[in-house]
């Protein structure tokens, strides 16, 4: 009774798992492939997707990177002008145009100089990869991406606070622009779960600000709350996060801290 308990139990276990990775493969459609990552925008609003036409083909493609984790030139230069340019291997004399599978073979050993790349099959996998700084290439007709390191190389760091002061904890502020607070963040907490939401506040200083929190810790009704007064700022100027903390506050009037 025990045995075929345990028995049915890593049997269901089996099948679930299989689902799972099922759901997680890389289909063969592109645009069943751009539309999964097109939803994970919503709470990543840094990945960015370029769809293009490879050169000397009909066939779509799109380029799937973290704006600001890497190198714009490595991209431009060294993976889509050299994926658009019509190569002549491309095209096949009798049936006009290769195949999708085989193009991703071609463009792995010939046309793409990365010492580090790679062919990946699951979505979580290529994630992964997109927030430690790396780009994915995805074609249509074809269940793998092409993953290329693009990293770019930071020149500064998460330093300590020039406008706050504290006796205990790590001396770290943010004192850089926010798209590199954001790539910094990135950089040192590689986590898919790290997500933040996009506002531009103030009528006049149209200041730009982030709300961030990893997904599976944060409690969402908080989320939702600090989301939802966040929205309802409306005022000329917001300086710095100090005007954000008060006009987000419970007792907004209160002359106590919270």
């Amino acid at each position: 009774m025990i045995k075929r308990h345990f028995y049915r139990k890593r049997k269901k276990d089996i099948h679930e798992n299989k689902q799972s990775a099922d759901t997680d493969r890389l289909k063969n459609n592109l645009e069943t492939n751009v539309n999964y990552f097109n939803k994970l925008t919503e709470q990543h609003p840094d990945l960015t997707i370029r769809s293009f036409r490879i050169g000397g083909t009909n066939i779509q493609a799109a380029c799937l990177f973290m704006k600001e984790m890497v190198d714009e030139k490595i991209i431009n230069e060294q993976i889509l002008d050299r994926l658009m340019h019509n190569w002549d291997e491309f095209s096949t004399r009798e049936t006009g145009f290769i195949q999708s599978d085989e193009i991703i073979h071609f463009i792995k050993n010939h046309v793409l100089s990365f010492y580090k790349l790679k062919v990946i099959q699951s979505y979580s996998e290529i994630f992964t990869h997109l927030i430690r700084g790396s780009t994915a290439v995805l074609v249509d007709g074809c269940d793998q991406a092409i993953v290329m390191a693009t990293s770019k190389k930071l020149t500064t760091s998460l330093g300590p606070s020039e406008t706050e002061a504290i006796v205990r904890g790590p001396q770290i502020g943010f004192t850089n622009s926010l798209e590199v607070n954001l790539a910094l963040l990135r950089q040192s907490l590689a986590t898919p779960n790290l997500t933040y939401k996009s506002y531009v506040l103030g009528r006049r200083t149209q200041r730009k600000a982030s709300v961030v929190y990893i997904q599976d810790l944060a409690d969402p009704e908080l989320v939702k709350t600090v989301d939802q007064r966040i929205k309802e700022i409306d005022i000329d100027e917001v300086l710095d996060t100090s005007y954000i903390e008060h006009l987000i506050e419970d007792n907004t009037f209160s002359p106590f801290p919270q």
